[in-house]
């Protein structure tokens, strides 16, 4: 499958993290949330995702099931109601609040996402 070479864009909302997201967010990272926050994705983090993980371009077959459609388009799901949450602390290569979630597939394998507070009150 080839893959994507460079992309410029902005990032693009997928949605709105919910009440008990962001008080579980807080409760585990000690960190206020906004009333309305966001969660965006950028092109660049697709890209990777395309380049890396997606069918046909996963770089580590050996560990890792590549994500389908469908695992993308739960993006939003996987952030809201995960099974695993963890706080990872403050990132200075971002400059951003660090966050993992983690939920089991419907084919049983665990998807995880990491993502970022941002200071517009935004998810990346």
């Amino acid at each position: 499958m080839a893959k994507i070479k460079s992309v410029s864009s902005k990032p693009h909302s997928i949605g709105m993290l919910n009440n008990l997201a962001k008080e579980k967010l807080s409760a585990i990272s000690n960190l206020p949330f906004k009333d309305i926050t966001e969660v965006t994705i950028n092109p660049s983090e697709l890209r990777h995702i395309f380049n890396d993980h997606y069918q046909g371009n996963e770089k580590d077959k050996s560990s890792n099931i590549p994500l389908s459609d469908i695992d993308i388009t739960n993006l939003i799901d996987i952030i809201n109601s995960p099974d695993k949450i963890a706080f990872l602390g403050y990132d200075e290569s971002t400059q951003s609040n660090k966050f993992l979630f983690a939920k089991e597939s419907s084919n049983g394998t665990l998807v995880v996402v990491e993502a970022y507070g941002n200071k517009g009150a935004n998810f990346q």
